[in-house]
């Protein structure tokens, strides 16, 4: 039986730092970080609200275990908290 190539930074769980969010796809999390750079807190509000209600974006909370599936080269992470088989991109500083 051939074993699954993972990528070696996977095995080992990361803490969540800080209260945030993730998303399932890199430009859905890009989006988000955009408005919040234009100082738009009512564009990023619902954006996230709206992304939230479908489950493209979620919650990561402080404390949660997660592993490290990718990243994008450009400070952004996606990590797949644990138990959940999808990862999420969020930006690279809210893990410990």
């Amino acid at each position: 039986m051939a074993a699954l190539a993972l990528p070696a930074v996977a095995a080992e769980p990361q803490t969540i730092a800080t209260e945030g969010f993730g998303c399932l796809a890199l430009r859905d999390f890009e989006r988000a970080v955009q408005f919040a750079d234009q100082d738009d807190a009512e564009a990023f509000k619902k954006f996230v609200e709206q992304k939230g209600e479908t489950g493209d974006c979620r919650s990561l909370h402080k404390g949660q275990s997660v592993f490290l599936e990718n990243t994008s080269g450009s400070g952004r992470i996606c990590v797949r908290p644990k138990g959940d088989i999808e990862c999420l991109w969020t930006g690279s500083t809210i893990v410990e």
